[in-house]
């Protein structure tokens, strides 16, 4: 009996330290978490009075805390590439696009890509201020700024301006005003894009593929016109080389004429004879003759 007390008594020893350990190795994973590489981590005391920014250490790493009265929020510092879209392909499955208003009061919806970043030493000063999910941040706030600038590019634009040549200064737009109002709050929106193509009604789209149209005829005439000047100033260019060049020749000619008649004289006549004289003294000579005749000259 002594035995059998002695062997219950040790069963519920080792019973309760099994229980022990098992829940102190439930706390001990409760306790701890790990903030991997490219997060902040942001360590909340659920119970304390003050809890600003001063208050909220960033941490890294692994870490410890009391489950009970501390939470650690993680933060992405990485670049992350977002897509708001209105289909489910890519993106959120729910309806993320957005939508703006030209200068004529045209609704264009689009699909936009963005880079966002959260900057690690502005972390806690972002939680105090949204206390959510970061996620949530991105899909709400950050959003309906990237909407809001959009909104007010697209009210100075024409419809035509922003389907044409004016879609980059649109975007353009868009980021410098981003970075200014959200660089302050500590996040980084970047590289702002249109996904695809931009989205209006059918009767709007036809109107802008009519001025497009007549635009893109105006710039070939016009291209043409300049096409054909071009052509005729190098035809008269063309003309007036050919002609200069014939004035050119014609006064070659006569000055060569004229050089030789000034070399042919009587003079230079003897001393081509002289040249082709064989030195036999001539028979005969005429008498009153201006010329001489050689006999034995040279032919």
């Amino acid at each position: 009996m002594y035995n059998d007390e002695n062997r219950t008594a040790w069963y519920i020893k080792i019973g309760v330290g099994v229980v022990t350990i098992l829940i102190g190795l439930t706390i001990f994973a409760y306790s701890c978490t790990t903030v991997p590489p490219g997060y902040a981590g942001i360590k909340v005391n659920n119970l304390g009075k003050n809890r600003g920014v001063q208050h909220l250490p960033i941490v890294t790493g692994l870490v410890f805390y009391n489950p009970f009265t501390e939470d650690v929020h993680k933060f992405p510092t990485f670049l992350q590439t977002e897509k708001w879209t209105a289909g489910n392909d890519e993106g959120s499955p729910a309806n993320q696009s957005i939508t703006f208003n030209s200068i004529e009061g045209a609704t264009i919806n689009v699909d936009v890509g963005a880079s966002v970043q959260f900057i690690f030493d502005s972390i806690p000063a972002i939680f105090v201020e949204f206390r959510t999910d970061p996620q949530i941040i991105i899909d709400g706030f950050v959003r309906n700024q990237v909407r809001d600038a959009f909104s007010r590019a697209g009210s100075k634009m024409k419809t035509t301006e922003i389907f044409g040549n004016g879609k980059q200064a649109l975007v353009d737009t868009v980021n410098h005003t981003l970075k200014a109002s959200l660089g302050t709050k500590g996040i980084l929106v970047d590289n702002i894009s249109i996904i695809g193509e931009m989205r209006v009604d059918a009767a709007v789209k036809a109107s802008i593929n009519a001025v497009l149209t007549a635009t893109q005829r105006a710039i070939e005439a016009e291209n043409k016109v300049n096409q054909a000047i071009a052509e005729s100033e190098q035809k008269i260019a063309t003309a007036r080389g050919d002609s200069t060049a014939l004035v050119i020749t014609a006064a070659g000619n006569a000055e060569a004429n004229r050089l030789n008649r000034l070399q042919i004289t009587p003079e230079l006549i003897q001393i081509e004879w002289i040249k082709k004289w064989d030195g036999i003294v001539p028979m005969y000579t005429g008498a009153g003759q201006a010329l001489f005749t050689m006999p034995g000259a040279k032919n």
